[in-house]
């Protein structure tokens, strides 16, 4: 890998948020020319094209590839620094989301059961799951006319009766 011939590039000088410098982890770094992660091998960052356009060579090779890099402070404290301003910065990610999320909705609930049921809509409820039992439209979820029927007089007989209880 050949140097490009700028003039090193200085840890300190570079955001915390560019580059990765943690113990016991490869090197990576932000491309300052085509604003990609890169690798840095050898204190230089490994040559890379413009574009990642898999193996095709007629790309050309970006200007930062072979970038030196100089660790010029304590890796330590640098390291902390780094911890911070991603606290930080992952803080202000979530600050900055214009709403919150939505909540999912609650499951629906379940259907009251037969005894819970008002007393006065129980005999047309019963002529209904009998009617269901006998007929084929009903058997295979098809329109019936009488089952539709039965339905309506089962609504009409609880709505008597919860008026009847509300008086």
């Amino acid at each position: 890998m050949r140097h490009n011939g700028r003039k090193e590039l200085l840890v300190s000088r570079i955001n915390p948020t560019r580059i990765a410098l943690l113990p016991g982890q490869p090197t990576v770094m932000v491309c300052p020319d085509c604003q990609t992660w890169r690798r840095v091998q050898r204190h230089m960052i490994v040559a890379h094209r413009k574009e990642d356009l898999g193996r095709d060579r007629r790309n050309a090779r970006c200007e930062g590839s072979g970038q030196r890099i100089k660790v010029d402070i304590e890796l330590a404290a640098w390291t902390a620094d780094w911890k911070q301003v991603h606290q930080e910065a992952s803080t202000d990610v979530a600050a900055s989301r214009p709403t919150q999320p939505t909540p999912k909705p609650h499951a629906a609930a379940q259907p009251p059961a037969v005894m819970h049921m008002d007393a006065a809509s129980r005999p047309a409820r019963n002529r209904l799951a009998a009617h269901q039992d006998q007929c084929l439209d009903c058997r295979s979820h098809r329109w019936c006319e009488t089952a539709s029927n039965l339905r309506a007089e089962a609504r009409r007989a609880r709505k008597i009766a919860v008026t009847m209880s509300a008086a």
